[in-house]
């Protein structure tokens, strides 16, 4: 499965758990690019030679070109990866089977099972959900 095959329905027809969905998440998402590192500057208290500082102007001007590509390598993964979690979120609340409660109640239990289990993963607010629609019965 790719980023953009990570869709709602797709996880409905796989029926998985969303422990699994989230592993396949996980896995989609790609590594941190690594940040270039600036070059120091040179040492020598005023005393440095015209050669040192056109070297380190040099090492910085190529340190900043990798520095721009780094910040736009790393916006484009961003956006690329930008819906896998709101489709987990989206799977989950399929998942909670919140349509067994009055839709105008809906959004509000879904809010408190994420303020109270939101720290601890999507596992601890679907349980969480059971137990408010435990109210609705």
């Amino acid at each position: 499965m790719t980023v953009e095959e990570f869709k709602l329905d797709k996880l409905i027809q796989m029926d998985l758990t969303i422990r699994e969905a989230r592993v396949i998440a996980s896995g989609l998402r790609e590594s941190e690019p690594p940040k270039p590192s600036k070059p120091r500057e040179p040492k020598g208290a005023g005393r440095e030679i015209p050669e040192q500082l056109r070297a380190y102007a040099d090492e910085l001007e190529g340190y900043k070109v990798k520095e721009d590509a780094w910040k736009a390598e790393k916006e484009a993964k961003k956006e690329k990866e930008k819906h896998l979690n709101p489709t987990l979120e989206a799977y989950a609340k399929h998942l909670a089977k919140l349509d067994e409660i009055p839709a105008k109640y809906q959004a509000k239990v879904w809010s408190l099972a994420w303020q109270y289990g939101h720290a601890n993963g999507y596992e601890e607010v679907l349980m969480y959900v059971d137990e408010l629609k435990d109210l609705f019965k």
